[in-house]
């Protein structure tokens, strides 16, 4: 006879779940949402909260310009800074850069 604890079999619903959500709203979701709430904090003070610069002769992402770089060209602004914009390396890491240019990317559509 097997036992069965009521409490697991929740936890492993809710788990399955939870990965039925993901799939169905894509991954790129959940990155572009991580992707906003980092945005927000720290770039939308030039960028804007909608891609609309805030600053002069920064790109306007909700047009899409500068979005037909690739991602490594893009990344390698925000690791490095580009012009006026300063380096992100030492305040966020590789994971959250990728979820910022998913996010920023979604902008345009």
């Amino acid at each position: 006879m097997r036992i069965v604890r009521p409490e697991l079999g929740r936890r492993v619903s809710a788990s399955v779940l939870g990965l039925v959500m993901l799939t169905a709203l894509g991954a790129g979701s959940a990155y572009a949402e991580g992707g906003q709430e980092i945005f927000e904090l720290n770039c939308a003070v030039c960028h804007g909260l909608d891609g609309t610069p805030v600053l002069p002769n920064a790109p306007h992402f909700a047009k899409g310009e500068r979005l037909e770089k690739t991602d490594e060209e893009l990344l390698v602004s925000l690791t490095d800074g580009l012009n006026v914009m300063p380096p992100w390396k030492s305040v966020l890491n590789e994971d959250q850069m990728k979820e910022v240019l998913i996010y920023v990317r979604s902008l345009a559509e």
